[in-house]
């Protein structure tokens, strides 16, 4: 599933609730002598709730949280001094640029839009001065709300995840934590997920961008996908360029020895131990045969790769502080549970039965729940929906079929007949 990237989307669904922060303390705010003509436009811009200069001009959604960010600093500009960049503005534009390494759209930010306005300070109007100062205020509330509760709302997808008690009073936030900060980024390093896996995902995510321009780059095709699964010494026409994409991925050394003879396109010894390896890392029956199943992974663009790692951050982003180090974890898509001990490391793992992605009334919910009570091995009782659309066929096909599925059938007294 690839999130909608575009900001009005985004922002009308994470940010919708969040107008609070009236009385907000004035905290970092520094006199930087803001003209009372800047003021002016400054109140006159924040009035309309548009700014031509940004990429998302709309930022109705943040109007009220502008309003009470300058309020509290009666006015005065926040990222201006001197008419130039404060050190906290210029160590944002650094962090909006670098955010696609976070699963970020730099763009949602105006990245490349900074240097030009940088530059346009040297002689700009008061006008100019007002615009920059409440684009940046904009940008990175923007920035802190993508990266502390995901772009898009869970409730968009109808998920059972509520980012409602993450939400930052942000007027208070970049008062206290970013205006007057010596380093920005480490003041915004704690309002990302603190768990292994999210820093994991980040560092995943970092390599498959890399690895996907090194694909763009050399102009990669699909392999073909063999009728069968292949066992080692089995014939493969495209054994080069299977070697190639092992390669690519890291599964399989650059300087890695092949048993084949030259010129030969046998699927080897050396390319199977590879496939096993690739095999193990997607969550695929890891026995080292080339099967059709396993080229459809290899044949994944990698791009593609790097959007499913950008909606794993997300997910994780939505996740609020209680469950981000959950003692029972379910990877849906991998069919897998997994629960943690109190050093947050695996304590085991398990297969779970999962439904249908496809299907809609056929799928797992998706939620966060404080659990109290595990029921181990519990009856299940089949729908009646479930009963007539699937297993009233199965009984006509055999009637051995309840029995050898473990069915009980019971009378209205719950009593086994």
């Amino acid at each position: 599933m690839r999130l909608p990237s575009k900001r009005s989307v985004a922002s009308a669904c994470l940010l919708a609730a969040l107008l609070a922060g009236a009385g907000c303390r004035r905290h970092g705010a520094t006199s930087h002598a803001t003209t009372s003509a800047t003021t002016d436009n400054l109140k006159s811009t924040l009035s309309t709730s548009k700014l031509p200069i940004l990429r998302w001009p709309d930022f109705s959604d943040y109007a009220a949280l502008t309003q009470t960010f300058y309020g509290a600093r009666n006015w005065e500009v926040a990222w201006l001094e001197n008419g130039k960049p404060t050190r906290q503005a210029q160590q944002l534009i650094e962090l909006f640029t670098a955010s696609a390494a976070k699963g970020l759209e730099p763009e949602d930010y105006d990245a490349s839009r900074w240097p030009a306005r940088v530059a346009g300070l040297a002689h700009a109007s008061d006008l100019d001065l007002a615009q920059f100062d409440l684009a940046m205020t904009v940008c990175v509330m923007r920035y802190i709300s993508d990266l502390h509760i995901g772009r898009v709302s869970p409730s968009h997808f109808a998920f059972g995840v509520s980012v409602d008690a993450k939400k930052y009073d942000l007027p208070q936030f970049l008062a206290d934590e970013v205006v007057g900060a010596g380093d920005v980024a480490k003041a915004l390093a704690s309002i990302e997920p603190q768990t292994e896996q999210y820093r994991d995902t980040l560092a995943a995510l970092v390599r498959y961008q890399a690895l996907a321009q090194k694909e763009k780059q050399q102009n990669w095709q699909p392999l073909p996908v063999p009728p069968r699964p292949l066992a080692p010494g089995s014939p493969y026409g495209a054994v080069a360029a299977l070697r190639e994409r092992l390669q690519l991925v890291g599964d399989l050394p650059g300087d890695a020895a092949t048993s084949q003879a030259p010129g030969a396109a046998v699927y080897d010894a050396t390319l199977s131990q590879a496939i096993q390896q690739f095999q193990r890392r997607h969550n695929l029956p890891n026995d080292g045969k080339l099967t059709p199943q396993t080229v459809a992974a290899l044949n994944v663009p990698l791009t593609m790769r790097v959007h499913q790692l950008e909606d794993s951050l997300e997910r994780w982003r939505w996740l609020s502080d209680q469950y981000l180090n959950a003692a029972i974890l379910v990877n849906i898509p991998e069919y897998a549970l997994r629960a943690y001990n109190d050093d947050h490391k695996v304590d085991f793992m398990m297969k779970v039965v999962v439904g249908d992605s496809v299907k809609e009334d056929h799928q797992t919910p998706v939620l966060t729940e404080t659990m109290k009570y595990v029921v181990m091995r519990p009856y299940w009782n089949v729908t009646p929906t479930i009963i007539k659309q699937e297993i009233i066929s199965h009984i006509e096909k055999s009637k051995s079929y309840l029995s050898e599925k473990n069915f009980e059938v019971v009378n209205g007294s719950g009593k086994p007949v």
